[in-house]
């Protein structure tokens, strides 16, 4: 006579090199449930550290919208700057943010090229700066700012950080990151009743 057990009997045989298949559910639930943990504290770290950094340096980010200052910085890449510096402060060399009215009032940033003071009666009352894109032939066109006009000063390029910073302001990434923290306080409200 051959002895078959039952179905039930059969789920929780052990057999070298095998898991009884009453464990492997709830390990997974385990470990899913520590991969998501550890993607959302990620998550808030890389947040907090981006507040922390732009409360201590006195930065705000600019996502960069050309490729026209690569390699240094491309479509995509978040550009950390020190908003409103006295353009009395900035040097010829750094990349800067300012207004750029040849294309509609738009935010642009591209390196300072050039800076010369004009003056009337001994005192600066203006400078005419002149810019460039590291990715362009040639220089933008000079334009000219009042003394004590205000520019922001790049301090630091985030690689690809704009597209995250984007799609997390449009209404479908603010969908996904709700989705994920229901997703969350579900996962973890039943957690605790299996407890």
């Amino acid at each position: 006579m051959i002895y078959l057990p039952a179905a039930d009997e059969a789920a929780h045989e052990v057999g070298p090199g095998s898991a009884p298949s009453a464990l492997v559910a709830p390990r997974r639930s385990r470990l899913m449930w520590s991969a998501l943990n550890a993607l959302v504290t990620l998550l808030i770290a890389a947040l907090l550290a981006t507040v922390a950094y732009c409360a201590l340096t006195g930065t705000r980010p600019h996502v960069s919208r050309s490729d026209s200052m690569r390699p240094h910085s491309q479509a995509g890449d978040i550009l950390m700057a020190r908003w409103a510096v006295p353009i009395e402060e900035a040097n010829v060399g750094d990349v800067i943010i300012y207004r750029d009215r040849s294309r509609g009032g738009d935010l642009t940033a591209h390196r300072m090229v050039s800076k010369k003071a004009v003056t009337a009666g001994g005192a600066i009352v203006r400078w005419d700066v002149t810019t460039k894109g590291d990715a362009n032939d040639r220089a933008d066109e000079t334009w000219r700012m009042q003394a004590g006009g205000r520019v922001a000063v790049e301090t630091l390029v985030v690689p690809g950080a704009g597209y995250v910073a984007r799609f997390l302001t449009q209404p479908v990434g603010r969908a996904v990151i709700g989705g994920a923290v229901l997703l969350l306080l579900c996962v973890s409200l039943l957690a605790g009743r299996r407890r």
